[in-house]
This record gives C-alpha cells, sequence and structure tokens, in this order.
C-alpha cells in the first residue's frame, strides 16, 4: 500500500465499554475517532462525517492481519481504494475493546474522486473485507471537504483583478494631432533650375531677334 495516509495504532489505550456490555470475541467495528462506543446493535450501518475512524475490535485470536478498503457503488462492480491494509491486535492489552487501525477518511475521500468515483445520495458506502472473511460496513458522508478541496462548495479564494495600464499624462496648453502624411522633400536645386530654364529660353529669344535685325539693316 502506497501513496495512502493510514496510521495503525497498536495497542491504542481505549476506554472500556459499560459493565454490562458484553462484545463477543473476534467482533469488529468501526467508530468516530475517540468514540467509546461498541459495536453497533443488529445490522445498523454506521454513518461517519469528516475526521478519522477507528477500527476496533473485541479479544481476538490473531494477533495481526490484513484488509482491503472496498468503494460499493451498488451497482454490482465494487472497487477496491486500499489493497492490503495491515491491522495489528496487542493481545497484552487487557481491554473489553482495542483500536486496531484507523482510517483517515478525507483522504480515502479524495482517493475515490481521483479515480472519478461518484457517492451515492447519502454517501459514500464502504466495506471493510477481512483475510479471514469478515465484512465491516460504513458510510463517509459527502458533505465535508476531502483533500482536493471537493465537497460541493464554492471557493472563497479571491479573484485577482486585471491591473489596467494607467492612461498618458496631460501636458496643459498642448493638444494631440494626429500625424502628418509624409511629403516627399525637394531638393535646393530645384529653383534654380527653373529661373535658368527661363532665361535660357528669354536669351535665345533676343539673340534671334538681334540677328533678323542686323540682315534688315545692310
Amino acid at each position: 500500500m502506497t501513496g495512502f495516509a493510514f496510521a495503525s495504532v497498536s495497542g491504542f489505550a481505549a476506554a472500556h465499554v459499560a459493565a454490562d456490555t458484553h462484545i463477543p470475541d473476534g467482533k469488529i467495528w468501526v467508530t468516530k475517532d475517540g468514540s467509546k462506543d461498541g459495536p453497533p446493535a443488529g445490522d445498523t450501518v454506521r454513518k461517519f462525517d469528516c475526521g478519522d475512524i477507528d477500527v476496533q475490535t473485541g479479544k481476538l485470536n490473531e494477533s495481526s492481519g490484513h484488509f482491503d478498503i472496498v468503494f460499493d457503488d451498488h451497482d454490482g462492480k465494487d472497487r477496491t481504494i486500499v489493497d492490503g491494509a495491515e491491522w495489528h491486535f496487542d493481545k497484552d492489552k487487557h481491554a473489553d475493546q482495542q483500536v486496531i487501525f484507523q482510517i483517515d477518511g478525507k483522504e480515502l475521500i479524495a482517493k475515490m474522486e481521483d479515480k472519478g468515483f461518484h457517492p451515492q445520495d447519502d454517501g459514500w458506502h464502504m466495506d471493510l473485507n477481512f483475510n479471514n472473511g469478515r465484512v465491516v460496513e460504513f458510510i463517509l458522508e459527502d458533505n465535508c471537504e476531502s483533500e482536493h478541496g471537493g465537497g460541493g462548495g464554492e471557493s472563497n479564494a479571491p479573484v485577482p483583478v486585471q491591473q489596467q495600464a494607467p492612461p498618458p499624462p496631460v501636458v496643459k496648453g498642448t493638444t494631440t494631432q494626429a500625424p502628418k502624411a509624409a511629403v516627399v522633400p525637394q531638393t535646393g536645386a530645384d529653383a534654380p533650375f527653373l529661373t535658368g530654364l527661363l532665361l535660357m529660353s528669354a536669351g535665345s529669344g533676343a539673340l534671334g531677334f538681334a540677328r533678323r535685325l542686323r540682315r534688315r539693316g545692310r
């Protein structure tokens, strides 16, 4: 068994049950962690909320063994969640009941959620199947928060606010103008060149006129 937080509490000093209560030898049951309750009457299946669950027993002939934790979703296909959890019974302890194993309810739910399983209306129906044939049933309520934040509650974490960039500063006395269209620059030789052409044309005309006058004067 790897990656699952179970704590074996062999030798846990549980309190004695009432003097008029007889626990049959070999009886195994589950209680809320620290509870002094003995086995439930009849075929009652106990229901638990968040927290640890104690696997308790009366006197056992065995000092150790193992069991599987199985999710029974009542569709005929039991799912083994934990395979081969080891329990220990201390025969030297003279007590009417003894805790032989402890189950972390939150982590058990988280493990089932990781596998994609879903509870029934009244919770997660679980079986402890012991290697000697014993079966212990219990129900985990679905109103508690698992290790992954399950349980149907909404998250109270603050929602981050996206920061917007501040507008550029405005300088008094100035206005924002659209960019001017690009203009191809003219060279400094453009004006003299045109003037020269005009002078050359005028000079040519004057020269021609003077030649005509000379011919007439002859």
